[in-house]
C-alpha cells in the first residue's frame, strides 16, 4: 500500500475512533439517567441497577446496531419513553414502595427488562420480515408529538420526588424536604439546555451538566448547607454488578410468577416495538439531512431486531436508534461503521474507569439531566394553537396532541401508542373520504371535444344543465364512498339527469366502494335519473377492481366508457336525438346551402356565396390540411367526421386529438384571416364532403359583394367564439 493511502487510512481509522469516544462521552451521562427512570420504582438501588444496565444496553445493543445498520454512523442506545415504559412494568409487578430493594428485586428487574427486550425484538423482526416497520414513519405528526410531550411530562412527574432531595422513585413530602436539591438540578437543566459561545458549544450538553451541577452541589456543601442538599448516588453502577444482578435474576427466574405479567409484557413490548422503530427510522433521516447517503430502512430495522436480542442477552433493555449520540458522532467526524461499534466498546471502558468516582455523584444533578431531557423532548409547537388566533386544522392537530399526552399520563405509554395509532388510522381515513371527489361541474357540453354546428351548440348548452360530471381521485373505499353517494344525491335532487363519474383517477376500489359505485349505477337516485362510468379503460387499475370484485360484470354495459369524452358524446346524442335532432354524426348530410345557413349566413347571402365554393371530397385517412402550411382557404363540413390533431409536447407528432369535426363545422378559417401559416392538421376519420371557399374566392367576395363578405366573417366570429369555449373546456379536461 502506498505511503499516502496508508497516511490516509490511519487518518481516516483515528478520526472514527475518536468520534466513537466523542460519542460515548456524550450519551453516557443520559443512559445512566435513563436507567435511573427505568428502575425508579425500586428506588435509590434500582436506579443505580438501572444505570448499569442501561450502559450495557447502550454498549452491547449499540455495537450491533451500528455494526449492522446501512445508516451509518448509527448509533444506538435506551430512549426516555422506553424507560418509562419499563418503569411502569416494573412498578406494576415489583411494587414500588421506595424502600431499599433486595438483591433479589434488583435481579428479578434485570430479568424483567430482559425478557420484555426478548419480546420488543421478536416484534421489531417480524415486522421488519413482513417488511412493515417502516410504516410506523408514516404516524401523523401531532401523534408524535402527543407521545414527545406526554413523555416530557411523566419526566418531570417522576422526578418530582427527587427534585426535593428525596429518595429516587418517591413522590414530594414536607417531611424530609431538601429544598437546596432543587437549585443544583436548576443549575445543572440549565447548562444542560444553553446555547454557550465558543469552545463550551462544542462541549456535550450532559457533560456540562454534570460538571456544572457537580461544581454547584460542591460549592453548597462547602459552605455548609449540605443538610439541605439531597443525597449522593452512594454506590457505583459497575459491569461486575450488573452481572450479580443478572446471575441473581436467572436464579430467582422460577420463583417469578410470569403467567399474570404476560399481558402487561406484551402491550408494553409493542409499544416499545413502535417506539424503538420510530427513534430508528428518525436517526436515518437526521443522518440523511446532514449530507450522509440514503440507506436501506428495512435493513436498519432488521439490525434493531437484532440489536435487542443481543442486549436482551446481556440483561440489557430495549434499545433504540439514538439521535443526540449519532449526530454527537457525526459532529465529531465519525462516517462509518467503526465510530459507532468503537463508541460501544468506549462506553463499558468509561463505566469500569469511572464507575467508583459515579458514587459521588449528587443525586440532584441526575435529576437535573433527566429534568434537560424532558425539556429537550417538549414540543410546544402544537400547543401554540390554544393560545389562540388559530386556524381550525391546526386546532385539530393540537386535540390529536393533547389526547395522546393526556393517555401517555394518565394510562401507560402502551395505551398512549395504541390510542395514537387508531388516531392515525382515523385521521387518515378522513382525510381520504374528504378528498376523493376532485371537482364536479354542470352543463359539460363540448366537453366531448366533438365540434357541431352552432344551432347544436346552442341546444347542448341549453339542456346542459342536466348533466353533472364528478371526478374522482385517490382509492375509493369503505371510508370515501359514502360521500361520492351523497353527492349524486344531491345533483339529482338539484336537477341532474346525468350524472357521470369519471374514475380516471381512481387508483383502487375496495368491495365497500365498488358496491356503492354497482348500486348507484343499477338503482339512481330518482328514477328518471342515469348514473354512467367513465375512465374505465383496459388494464386501469379501477376496471381491474371493479371486474375481479364481480362488480362490472353487474352493471349494463351502456353505463360504462372508456372514457369522459366518449360518455360526453353519447350524452350529447341523446339529447340531440330527444330534441326531435338526430346526432350530427348519424343524420343525413346537408345540403350545400342548407349547411351555409346553418354557420348562421342569411338565406340570400348563403345563395350568393355557394356559386363561389367548390365542393371536395377526402377519403377516410386523408390529411386535409397540413401543419405549418400556408392557407389556400376556408371548409365547410357536409358529411363524415375528421380529427384536429396537434404535436404532442416534446415527441414532434401530431399525435394529440383536441377536437372532433361534424357535418356543419367550419374549419381551416383561422389561418386564411390572419395569412399564417396552419398551426393543426385535420385528418378525415371517415369519408368527407367538404365545401371549399378558396382564398382568392373570398378576396373576391369582400371586393364585389361586401355585404355577403360581412355575413361570412360573423358567421367565422360564431364559430371561433365557440372553438375558444371548447379551447377552454379542453385544458380543462386535461388539467392534472
Amino acid at each position: 500500500m502506498p505511503s499516502a493511502l496508508r497516511s490516509l487510512w490511519r487518518e481516516s481509522l483515528w478520526r472514527e475512533v475518536l468520534a466513537g469516544l466523542a460519542a460515548a462521552l456524550a450519551t453516557l451521562p443520559s443512559n445512566m439517567a435513563h436507567g435511573a427512570i427505568a428502575f425508579a420504582p425500586l428506588g435509590t438501588a434500582g436506579a443505580i441497577a438501572g444505570a448499569a444496565a442501561m450502559v450495557v444496553t447502550g454498549a452491547i445493543g449499540g455495537i450491533v446496531l451500528g455494526g449492522l445498520a446501512g445508516s451509518r454512523p448509527l448509533v444506538g442506545g435506551p430512549a426516555s419513553a422506553v424507560s418509562l415504559a419499563i418503569a411502569g412494568v416494573l412498578g406494576a409487578t415489583l411494587g414500588g414502595s421506595g424502600l431499599p430493594a433486595s438483591a433479589a428485586e434488583l435481579g428479578s428487574a434485570v430479568v424483567i427488562a430482559a425478557i420484555l427486550t426478548v419480546l420488543t425484538a421478536l416484534l421489531v423482526g417480524g415486522l421488519a420480515l413482513l417488511r412493515l416497520g417502516r410504516l410506523a414513519a408514516l404516524m401523523p405528526y401531532p401523534v408524535l408529538s402527543g407521545f414527545l410531550n406526554g413523555t416530557a411530562l411523566l419526566l418531570l412527574l417522576s422526578q418530582l420526588g427527587p427534585l426535593m432531595g428525596q429518595p429516587i422513585g418517591t413522590w414530594p413530602s414536607w417531611e424530609g424536604m431538601r429544598p437546596l436539591a432543587a437549585l443544583v438540578s436548576l443549575v445543572t437543566l440549565l447548562a444542560m439546555v444553553a446555547h454557550p459561545p465558543g469552545a463550551l458549544a462544542r462541549v456535550p450538553g450532559s457533560l456540562r451538566a454534570i460538571a456544572a451541577g457537580w461544581v454547584a452541589d460542591a460549592a453548597l456543601r462547602a459552605g455548609g448547607a449540605g443538610s439541605l442538599l439531597g443525597p449522593l448516588l452512594g454506590a457505583p453502577p459497575t459491569l461486575l454488578g450488573h452481572a450479580g444482578n443478572l446471575a441473581a435474576g436467572l436464579e430467582a427466574l422460577p420463583l417469578l410468577p410470569l403467567a399474570p405479567m404476560v399481558p402487561g409484557l406484551l402491550a408494553a413490548a409493542s409499544a416499545i416495538a413502535v417506539l424503538v422503530i420510530l427513534e430508528t427510522l428518525t436517526t436515518g433521516t437526521v443522518l440523511r439531512e446532514r449530507g450522509l447517503p440514503r440507506a436501506d430502512l428495512d435493513r436498519d430495522i432488521r439490525a434493531l431486531a437484532a440489536a435487542n436480542l443481543a442486549s436482551a442477552a446481556v440483561g440489557g433493555t430495549p434499545v433504540g436508534g439514538s439521535v443526540s449520540g449519532s449526530t454527537a458522532c457525526h459532529a465529531a467526524g465519525g462516517r462509518g461503521r467503526l465510530a459507532a461499534v468503537t463508541r460501544g466498546g468506549f462506553l463499558l471502558l468509561i463505566l469500569v474507569a469511572l464507575g467508583p468516582a459515579v458514587a459521588r455523584l449528587p443525586q440532584a444533578v441526575l435529576t437535573g439531566i433527566v429534568l434537560g431531557t424532558a425539556w429537550n423532548m417538549l414540543d410546544a409547537g402544537t400547543l401554540r394553537p390554544l393560545l389562540g388566533g388559530a386556524v381550525r386544522p391546526r386546532m385539530a392537530d393540537a386535540a390529536v396532541m393533547l389526547a395522546v399526552a393526556g393517555v401517555a399520563v394518565a394510562w401507560s405509554l402502551a395505551a398512549a401508542v395504541a390510542v395514537g395509532t387508531g388516531l392515525a388510522i382515523l385521521a387518515f381515513t378522513a382525510s381520504m373520504a374528504r378528498g376523493v371527489i376532485r371537482r364536479a361541474w354542470r352543463n359539460p357540453g363540448g366537453r366531448s371535444r366533438t365540434r357541431r354546428p352552432a344551432w347544436a351548440e346552442a341546444l347542448l348548452l341549453r339542456a346542459g344543465e342536466r348533466i353533472e360530471v364528478v371526478e374522482l381521485e385517490g382509492p375509493l373505499f369503505f371510508g370515501s364512498a359514502d360521500a361520492v353517494v351523497l353527492h349524486v344525491e344531491r345533483a339529482v335532487a338539484a336537477g341532474a339527469e346525468v350524472v357521470i363519474l369519471d374514475l380516471r383517477r381512481v387508483n383502487r376500489v375496495d368491495l365497500s366502494g365498488a358496491r356503492q359505485i354497482g348500486r348507484l349505477v343499477r338503482n339512481p337516485p330518482a328514477p328518471a335519473a342515469r348514473v354512467l362510468l367513465a375512465g374505465l379503460r383496459e388494464g386501469h387499475p379501477a376496471r381491474e377492481d371493479l371486474t375481479e370484485l364481480g362488480i362490472l360484470s353487474a352493471i349494463p354495459a351502456a353505463a360504462t366508457f372508456e372514457t369522459l369524452e366518449t360518455a360526453l358524446q353519447e350524452v350529447e346524442g341523446e339529447i340531440l336525438a330527444a330534441s326531435g335532432v338526430q346526432a350530427a354524426e348519424r343524420e343525413s348530410a346537408p345540403g350545400p346551402l342548407a349547411a351555409l345557413v346553418e354557420l348562421g349566413l342569411p338565406p340570400e347571402r348563403a345563395a350568393r356565396l355557394l356559386p363561389l365554393m367548390s365542393e371536395e371530397s377526402f377519403p377516410a385517412g386523408t390529411l386535409v390540411l397540413c401543419r405549418d402550411d400556408l392557407p389556400e382557404g376556408l371548409y365547410v363540413l357536409l358529411s363524415g367526421t375528421a380529427d384536429i390533431l396537434i404535436a404532442r409536447p416534446g415527441s414532434g407528432q401530431a399525435t394529440l386529438r383536441v377536437a372532433t369535426l361534424a357535418p356543419g363545422a367550419l374549419f381551416g378559417e383561422m389561418a386564411l384571416l390572419n395569412g399564417g401559416r396552419r398551426t393543426a392538421d385535420v385528418r378525415a376519420r371517415t369519408a368527407l364532403r367538404c365545401l371549399k371557399l378558396s382564398s382568392e374566392a373570398l378576396s373576391r367576395t369582400e371586393e364585389d359583394d361586401p355585404a355577403t363578405a360581412a355575413a361570412l366573417l360573423r358567421a367565422i366570429a360564431r364559430q371561433l367564439d365557440s372553438n375558444l369555449r371548447m379551447a377552454n373546456t379542453t385544458v380543462t379536461m386535461l388539467d392534472g
